[in-house]
């Protein structure tokens, strides 16, 4: 029996539909693998299409989203496997030790597929996150929930996980996997240590990885890995130090460890940022980063408060001296060599940590009677300084130095007694020299008006605590005098303080304008509007009838005197 001719096309037609339908399943199952063999069989001979088959193709969805939905495949895959494991550990059929063993070698898989898929982004890092979320529940599990192992041995895990990270990174340098793996550790660290009371060998595990951090840079870790392990480090050791400051009765839950263990932490912290901003900023000569710096603070303040805590018989002195220590190799590294670097922000950084740890180791270890002569003389001799090495954070320091003086002497008090509180008695030789030195200072800084406002507004301030002070002391003598001939009232007490301020005012008016120091001048308007102010409040208060026109006279011969005296200046403040 012969076919017909159109069966024959019939069944054509079906084998060719066919044909391609498994053309096209192939494709989706192999992506890749089509597109190669299509490249492969590309020729420039042009190929008659086939009709029946382009009028009834199936769209081929782009590769990269059907490779992605094969990854998150992949991966899903792997978290089931963990959940089958989590489920056998449930039950009493496998003994729970063999359970996390096999758990701990099957992260370590899925982490070393991870490194292995490093050409493909995607990839090495949903690996690497499943790897995580297989170790991490595992352990929190098998310590918390089971207590199937110790805190020791759930950190000897987390050990030999981060080392197995260490290691993949360091032979293949992919910042993705070593910071999935990394960060994912570094939380699971973290919480062991609170949930588990065994804080010390996380703390020890983050310092390892923080160190891995900083100073391995053969393995590729992006500083915002190391800014979460630093401060998960941080936090960990500040937790640390907060517990075993308690008494032994209120922590009896977490493990005994002796004051020189728990110690040894914030000073390894300490020690690995110290070494990091030496190694960075002097022998690579490299600007340190902002986070560098407040990293290097943070450390220090965690040292100083478990020094403090736990030892506050040698606190004192061994923060004191490791402070002027630190402030001496400071300033010998700002002004000895970041001063003729083209990088100002190691200047500018290491200049202030040397100011400020010179400034914290004088209150430490200073007596307080001492305290303000060092402060003023500190002071004094920063600004002389200043003007020979024409450097304006010296003479920065040198107005801190003196304002920090005022204060602890008590100057500022006195001053404010004097001129409108109690009436004080005859200053303390700490007051008398604070306002010495700050005369000295003001008198041997060279300065005109064509100076820039930022050095003008400098020398202003010890110009103000001399003059306020020499003022403070002057009332007090007029005082002391008055009181030989009669007993002062408070009127009569208004009246003296105004006419001392007027004059002053006056004074350093005429002087500014002869010497050519702004300064003075500006201390002549600040010395007017505050006997100003005085007269509002306690002169017209407490005065008589013709001590409060006395005291109004003057005030008002002293408003129209000063900006003549001052003539010379249009404006109070240059701001060129």
């Amino acid at each position: 029996m012969t076919a017909h001719p159109a069966d024959i096309r019939q069944v054509e037609e079906l084998a060719s539909r066919l044909a391609a339908l498994e053309e096209r399943v192939s494709t989706l199952e192999h992506p890749h693998a089509a597109i190669a063999t299509a490249a492969l069989q590309s020729s420039p001979t042009p190929v008659a299409a086939d009709p029946v088959a382009g009028a009834n193709s199936i769209p081929v969805p782009a590769p990269q989203w059907t490779s992605t939905l094969s990854l998150l495949g992949a991966s899903l895959l792997g978290v089931a496997g963990a959940y089958v494991l989590r489920a056998l550990s449930g039950s009493a059929i496998v003994p729970r030790g063999v359970i996390a063993a096999l758990a701990g070698i099957y992260a370590a898989a899925w982490l070393i597929a991870a490194a292995r898929a490093a050409s493909r982004p995607l990839a090495a890092i949903l690996y690497a996150v499943t790897s995580t979320l297989i170790v991490a529940p595992m352990l929190w599990e098998m310590t918390i929930r089971f207590h199937a192992m110790s805190a020791y041995v759930a950190a000897v895990i987390l050990i030999a996980y981060t080392g197995l990270a260490t290691a993949l990174a360091l032979r293949r340098p992919h910042s993705a996997v070593f910071a999935t793996a990394y960060a994912g550790a570094a939380f699971t660290a973290v919480a062991l240590s609170i949930a588990t009371h065994f804080m010390a060998p996380f703390a020890a595990i983050l310092l390892a990885m923080l160190a891995v951090c900083d100073f391995a840079r053969r393995g590729s870790s992006v500083p915002a890995l190391r800014a979460l392990i630093a401060l998960l480090a941080d936090f960990s050791i500040w937790t640390l130090i907060f517990i075993y400051r308690l008494p032994p009765d209120e922590r009896a839950d977490y493990p005994a460890m002796s004051i020189a263990a728990v110690v040894a932490f914030p000073a390894l912290l300490f020690g690995m940022q110290c070494a990091l901003v030496f190694l960075d900023v002097i022998r690579r000569a490299q600007p340190i980063t902002i986070f560098q710096a407040l990293q290097a603070m943070i450390a220090f303040a965690i040292m100083v408060c478990a020094l403090t805590f736990l030892l506050p018989g040698v606190a004192g002195l061994v923060i004191g001296t490791l402070s002027l220590a630190l402030s001496a190799g400071c300033y010998t590294l700002s002004y000895g060599r970041f001063r003729r670097d083209e990088q100002r922000r190691n200047f500018r950084i290491f200049a202030m940590w040397a100011a400020a740890l010179w400034l914290g180791g004088l209150f430490v270890l200073a007596p307080e009677s001492v305290l303000p002569a060092v402060a003023g003389i500190s002071g004094l001799a920063a600004i002389v300084l200043a003007g020979r090495m024409r450097a304006l954070t010296v003479e920065l320091q040198g107005v801190l130095f003196l304002t920090v003086g005022a204060f602890a002497s008590g100057a500022l008090l006195y001053v404010y007694n004097a001129l409108a509180g109690v009436m004080p008695g005859l200053p303390r030789w700490p007051v008398s020299f604070v306002i010495l030195c700050a005369l000295l200072a003001c008198s041997m800084a060279g300065e005109s008006s064509a100076e820039p406002a930022v050095k003008q507004v400098l020398r202003f301030i010890p110009a103000l605590i001399a003059s306020f002070g020499l003022a403070a002391i002057s009332v007090r003598c007029l005082y002391g005098l008055l009181t030989l001939v009669l007993t002062p009232g408070a009127f009569h007490i208004a009246l003296l303080r105004t006419l001392t301020l007027c004059v002053f005012s006056m004074a350093l008016a005429w002087g500014g304008a002869r010497l050519d120091r702004i300064q003075l001048s500006l201390v002549a308007y600040c010395a007017l509007a505050f006997a100003t102010a005085k007269l509002l409040f306690e002169d017209l208060r407490h005065g008589h009838l013709e001590f409060m026109a006395a005291s109004i006279f003057l005030v008002a011969l002293t408003l129209i005197i000063v900006p003549r005296l001052a003539r010379a200046r249009p404006t109070p403040l240059n701001m060129r």
